[in-house]
């Protein structure tokens, strides 16, 4: 939530709960940890670098798509099409159980990748799964890693689905949402997809490249 907030005290906030996790045995500790990293490269624009720590956490946790759909839009950050392709598809195996955690969370990272990738059936999916509602957020746990508005992610679908008055509908009920939580960072990513809607060459927020360069 920290990170949320853009506070500068949020790595090291973690850190700590992160030790006491582990020192606790806590299973999930590294989990959580590892969502906040992902979290903090997804803002910073440098999801790329942690392709491979996705890639080893979908293998660990077996019982949410969030790690696959990770590492799917890490790879395909990081050029790597073919893999991206592969974590994507193994995303939508573990979306088809109705009991799979953190699956907004899943919903907004698959929405991610399948902008990288053109994907317009994922795209579809996620429209169909993660609720455009402007009040609605997309949290993991309780507010342990926040990935904003989910009409951040559903504008961005609809982006994907070359359908931009919806797009900008719901991109602008994300800023709104932001600015009243206070979520700093979400705002301006918010700014920054409005933005693309005038000047398609502008890049989008998050690493997401530009809509030309991947071919929408």
């Amino acid at each position: 939530m920290l990170l949320a907030e853009g506070d500068p005290g949020a790595d090291a906030a973690a850190s700590r709960a992160a030790e006491r996790g582990q020192a606790l045995g806590l299973p999930a500790a590294p989990f959580a940890a590892g969502a906040h990293l992902l979290v903090q490269h997804l803002l910073l624009g440098t999801v790329a670098e942690l392709a491979p720590l996705a890639a080893h956490a979908s293998t660990r946790a077996l019982n949410t798509g969030a790690w696959s759909a990770a590492a799917a839009y890490a790879e395909a950050c990081a050029g790597h099409v073919d893999r991206a392709r592969e974590h994507l598809a193994e995303y939508g195996r573990r979306a088809a159980n109705p009991a799979m955690w953190f699956s907004r969370a899943a919903a907004a990272l698959a929405a991610a990748a399948a902008f990288r990738l053109g994907d317009a059936a994922v795209a579809a999916h996620v429209r169909e799964v993660l609720p455009a509602d402007p009040d609605a957020a997309v949290l993991v746990g309780f507010g342990g890693a926040v990935l904003g508005p989910a009409t951040l992610w559903t504008g961005l679908a609809a982006r994907i689905l070359d359908d931009p008055d919806t797009g900008r509908r719901e991109w602008t009920a994300a800023l709104a949402l932001a600015e009243r939580a206070g979520w700093t960072p979400w705002a301006a990513a918010a700014r920054q997809c409005l933005a693309t809607l005038t000047d398609p060459s502008a890049p989008l927020p998050l690493g997401l490249g530009t809509a030309g360069g991947n071919g929408l």
